[in-house]
């Protein structure tokens, strides 16, 4: 499914810049733009394992983005943690996009589709690691359309590694399965 993977890339990466967020570190601690698909990826990994509603409390969005942002940037303050995700919390309430408010402070991904795509990011984020993740939900069904989505995505710059990825993850063949 690699067309269906380029499709939410596409759409993914329009909503993400409409968002206008900073393209380098500037005076100020925020999210870049070139960050939000690892901390989206992370956040909706974390949410479509833990919540089958799809949604978080605000405070908990700014927890679970909060350490995720500070793990990408380990000599930042909390105060600093704290005004880049503030920020960009700030921004999704003005400019919905990826990531909206669904309820009065509950958020969520604006489409089931989105939060699947993110966590398939997140499932083949690390090559190296993808086999043991995408087999540690094979057999969950709520998982199947992150998996297809994470092969297509790899399929999109490498053939060869999505088939890799299929030998070893799913049907457990090769030295690497």
């Amino acid at each position: 499914q690699p067309q269906r993977a380029a499709l939410y890339q596409q759409v993914a990466d329009a909503l993400i810049h409409e968002w206008g967020l900073p393209q380098v570190a500037q005076h100020r601690p925020a999210v870049l733009e070139s960050e939000v698909v690892t901390l989206l990826g992370e956040l909706a990994y974390w949410l479509h394992g833990a919540r089958p509603t799809g949604m978080i409390s605000e405070h908990e969005l700014q927890q679970i983005l909060g350490n995720i942002w500070s793990g990408m940037h380990p000599d930042a303050s909390p105060t600093d943690v704290y005004e880049a995700v503030g920020d960009f919390i700030g921004t999704l309430r003005l400019h919905p996009g990826v990531l909206i408010e669904l309820q009065p402070q509950r958020y969520g991904f604006a489409y089931q589709g989105l939060q699947e795509y993110f966590a398939a990011r997140r499932l083949v984020s690390s090559y190296r690691w993808a086999s043991e993740r995408i087999r540690r939900h094979l057999h969950d069904p709520r998982w199947n359309e992150v998996i297809t989505l994470a092969i297509g995505f790899t399929a999109l710059s490498s053939p060869d590694n999505a088939s890799d990825l299929i030998e070893t993850a799913i049907l457990a063949r090769g030295e690497r399965a």
